[in-house]
């Protein structure tokens, strides 16, 4: 009885070489009952597909985000054109005499009315065009 050192030579370096299990009698031959290799698999999923992940829900959030700011946008203007159509109208339905200084001041208002409404307009297809847009990239993430 007793304990002996062996050296094994032409080992795999991923031997897990507490697996080692040896069995050895009188003589000097010994047998290798049993070898475990710690064999390292590859990551199915690199760390870079969970950060992949955290980005695309990153990315989800902003597009929805911005999707909120142009649609916070076009209810703005829907109520601006509201409060100018308004006015519009209130001054549509006024009775009485119209003096020219009110009719100098409804023309100027009319302008105003004119080019307010394109305003309005151009903006709000803006806005619409760029909620439609965001909407169907986060549709594709």
């Amino acid at each position: 009885e007793g304990t002996s050192d062996l050296i094994f030579e032409g080992f795999s370096p991923f031997v897990d070489q507490t697996s080692l299990h040896v069995s050895g009698g009188t003589g000097k031959a010994c047998t290798i009952l049993e070898v475990s290799y710690q064999t390292c698999y590859e990551n199915a999923k690199p760390e870079t597909d969970l950060s992949s992940l955290e980005k695309l829900q990153s990315e989800f959030n902003q597009i929805e985000d911005n999707v909120g700011v142009h649609q916070r946008e076009v209810a703005r203007l829907t109520k601006q054109r509201a409060w100018i159509e308004g006015r519009a109208s209130k001054l549509m339905n006024q009775d009485g005499q119209i003096n020219v200084n009110d009719l100098d001041a409804m023309q100027q208002f009319m302008d105003f009315y004119r080019k307010n409404l394109l305003n309005l307009d151009d903006q709000t297809t803006k806005e619409e065009i760029e909620s439609k847009r965001l909407t169907q990239e986060r549709d594709g993430l």
